[in-house]
């Protein structure tokens, strides 16, 4: 009987239970809005540098279009007809294709004066005059070069002597 009746009281007071249990969920609770709490001044701080930075740029971007309408607009179009002529210039004057890219990459038509730039450009034409009186890669004799080995194989003997020169 005995055991009824701390049955009977346990389900009596089940706020004692029940208490027992509270605290831990309180404690539990309180912490878990101390991290909500540090999360969202967290967030609330990198808002605050975004609202900064945002403002420091739209100020930068003022600055600029001011600068922008005050500055004079330079006309592209006038540069590249003046590149035109200038090298339509050079090339009266006798200069190739890759001689007044040089000449422009170095400063224009007033580079011709400078003695580096002519060296360069002497050296570029000597290696073209090179390039050019090099042999075609051929070794061949000029009876060769006239005539295939089929055809000197049917002359006869005194047409092969007229074609080979004698020492």
């Amino acid at each position: 009987m005995t055991d009824e009746v701390n049955e009977l009281q346990d389900t009596l007071n089940p706020d004692e239970v029940v208490s027992d249990q509270e605290p831990e969920l309180e404690t539990a609770d309180s912490e878990a809005e101390g991290a909500d709490i540090e999360a969202l001044q967290a967030k609330a701080e990198k808002a605050d540098e975004y609202k900064k930075f945002a403002d420091r740029t739209a100020a930068e971007n003022k600055e600029l279009k001011k600068q922008l309408k005050t500055e004079p607009k330079i006309k592209e179009s006038s540069s590249d007809q003046e590149d035109r002529f200038a090298r339509l210039e050079l090339k009266t004057d006798g200069y190739k294709g890759g001689e007044i890219d040089f000449i422009m990459r170095n400063g224009g038509p007033s580079a011709v004066n400078d003695p580096l730039v002519k060296a360069a450009i002497e050296s570029l034409r000597k290696a073209e005059k090179s390039k050019d009186a090099t042999p075609s890669g051929t070794n061949k004799s000029p009876v060769y070069q006239k005539f295939t080995e089929r055809d000197l194989k049917k002359m006869s003997l005194e047409e092969l002597e007229k074609i080979v020169p004698q020492e």
